[in-house]
């Protein structure tokens, strides 16, 4: 039967600074997770989520031939609990682990791990080839003296490689890693690292029972039994546990005879009930010492079921720094071969997005400026090439970056509130429809001024394309800037009479007189121009585009197929970007006409 006990209140977000560990308990009977929250350092710590599951019969003594059944457990036990997680901690059965305090001379890290496999094999039953094994110095750096030499106390911990195994191929099959593979009495030490005086935790469960006893912040003492089921009802039971537990207190005095135990804490699933009162009132005249069941912020008294997962706790615990006891027997070379694994994971990541990038920049670069290499672009050659390709890049760059300048700049110049072909529909549309005017010029300034020279058979037409342009509502400060007469020269060239500035030209339309009645001809067109006369009134017209007009562009319109299209006009001028001048002697539209 699956266990499931959440946590009453809805599940709080992970807290600013906190972090969260989630570990597993391997009983004799069940398997139980908790996910524990604490703060960094380490000041208040919450249960989050627990649950559990029962494991098969007969697991621990073929744990590689219950691999299927185990993973069907931790599943069940995690689902129950509601938990998400990819790296987990887990507890092996104290009986299952040799766990020896040893005293060695005082040595560095570096040296105390070769010590530590050689005198290993004086504590550890089964061949060292057939274990894997793990230490812990409470000392530090810090050597205890005794008898005039330098020693210091050593946690040693070994468990048989095949139960390791099993145990690790288990979570792997359940998609979960196991970061930290402890002892159950090393995680029960958590529950009181703070006592100063010796005190004694028992955890309790149906077919074993663990003994754990912490003095000064220290693991001091260790042992597991195995148990029948505990019934006080039943004849001879609870005298037999009274047995094992006296048993378990008089080997930590012979090994602490300076050390007596103060207090005596009980856990586990067999006292979250009323048998806990029962197993406290019998402990107490043979301890001779009070025994009550554990209470704090992680095991509250008013939920005596959390009893059941003290040992999960604890290993949840275990995660801080400054652990009482914090062995780990995940295997060397598992962590080695993982390292290696990710190393390599990430060298394969790197050099394929590497190698994204660097086709995708060959294939870029290639597609926009050499449409020819296109098909090289993804082959091994396209690196090799690499180098060329990126110093093209860097020149079609400088290429781009110049024709950008150059179009901010005459946007700039123009206008920057409205395109260059919008002033010439608007210049277009504000001369008079009469074919005594022309413009031969006109210019566009960096301080957005525009300068109109033109030409026309009376003056009094000049002053009416000023008139029209101040009317149109597309420009302002609209002034005749000089008036006067002008003759064509023999070579085609205006020069200005009565001292005028000089005027271009324009060149001769192909056709130069305008048929009247010509298809697409505009009669009258300002840019088209009639056989010019020998003398002849030259004018320069400045003004601004007006800012505060959304539009510079009035449709024009004509008559096309039974249609009414927009007439757009087409231009050979060429523009000048700062202080240009735009030629409109060849301005014609679509059909051919004179505009």
């Amino acid at each position: 039967m699956i266990s499931e006990e959440r946590l009453p209140t809805k599940r709080p977000a992970q807290r600013a600074g906190s972090t969260a560990c989630v570990a597993f308990d391997l009983g004799a009977e069940s398997v139980r997770v908790v996910e524990v929250e604490w703060r960094a350092d380490g000041s208040e710590s919450t249960i989050l989520r627990r649950g559990s599951a029962p494991l098969p019969t007969g697991f621990w003594r073929d744990v590689a031939g219950s691999i299927e059944a185990g993973t069907s457990a931790i599943r069940q036990a995690i689902s129950a609990a509601g938990i998400t997680a990819h790296s987990v901690a887990v507890a092996l059965p104290r009986r299952l682990v040799t766990l020896r305090f040893a005293r060695l001379p005082h040595a560095p890290p570096e040296q105390l791990q070769t010590l530590m496999a050689f005198e290993a094999q004086n504590y550890v039953l089964f061949p060292m080839e057939d274990v894997v094994f793990d230490f812990y110095a409470p000392d530090g750096d810090m050597p205890a003296v005794l008898g005039g030499d330098e020693m210091q106390t050593v946690i040693l911990a070994a468990a048989r490689k095949d139960i390791v195994a099993g145990v690790m191929a288990i979570f792997d099959r359940a998609g979960l890693e196991v970061s930290r593979l402890s002892v159950s009495a090393a995680a029960l030490a958590e529950l009181v690292a703070g006592s100063i005086e010796p005190t004694a935790l028992i955890d309790i469960e149906p077919g074993e029972m663990d003994v754990a006893v912490v003095g000064e912040g220290r693991l001091l003492f260790t042992r597991a039994s195995t148990l029948e089921t505990i019934d006080p009802n039943a004849e001879g039971a609870d005298r037999r546990f009274a047995e094992e537990i006296a048993r378990s207190f008089t080997a930590y005095q012979n090994e602490n005879r300076q050390q007596q135990i103060r207090k005596v804490f009980l856990v586990g699933e067999s006292v979250s009930g009323t048998l806990g009162d029962e197993i406290a009132r019998t402990l107490r005249p043979i301890l001779e010492l009070e025994v009550t069941r554990l209470q704090g912020r992680l095991v509250p008294a008013g939920d005596p079921t959390v009893l059941a997962y003290a040992t999960a706790i604890g290993l949840a615990r275990q995660s801080l720094l400054g652990a009482v006891c914090p062995l780990n027997l995940v295997p060397a070379e598992r962590t080695e071969r993982k390292a290696r694994l990710a190393q390599r994971r990430r060298q394969v990541a790197l050099g394929v997005i590497g190698l994204f990038l660097l086709v995708g920049l060959a294939y870029g670069a290639i597609n926009v400026y050499t449409s020819g290499i296109r098909e090289q672009a993804e082959t091994v050659a396209a690196n090799r090439r690499l180098k060329d390709v990126t110093a093209k890049y860097d020149i079609a760059k400088k290429q781009h970056d110049r024709l950008d300048k150059l179009a901010t700049e005459m946007s700039a110049a123009m206008d920057r509130a409205h395109p260059s072909v919008d002033v010439l529909y608007a210049l277009n549309d504000a001369l008079p429809p009469s074919a005594y005017i022309w413009l031969t010029q006109f210019a566009f300034e960096r301080g957005r001024t525009i300068t109109l020279h033109g030409e026309s058979r009376s003056p009094s037409a000049a002053t009416d394309l000023v008139i029209a342009l101040q009317g149109s509502g597309a420009f302002r400060d609209v002034r005749l800037g000089y008036l006067g007469d002008a003759q064509e020269s023999t070579s085609g060239k205006i020069s200005a009479v009565s001292g005028g500035p000089a005027a271009a030209a324009p060149a001769p339309i192909a056709g130069a007189a305008v048929k009247p009645g010509a298809r697409g001809a505009r009669k009258g067109s300002a840019f088209a121009r009639a056989a010019a006369p020998e003398t002849l009134t030259s004018f320069v017209i400045t003004c601004r585009v007006n800012p505060t007009a959304q539009s510079l562009v009035s449709p024009r319109r004509v008559r096309t197929g039974g249609q009414t299209v927009a007439r757009p006009i087409r231009s050979k001028a060429q523009v000048s970007p700062i202080g240009g001048e735009i030629d409109t002697t060849d301005m014609t539209d679509e059909n051919g006409g004179d505009n």
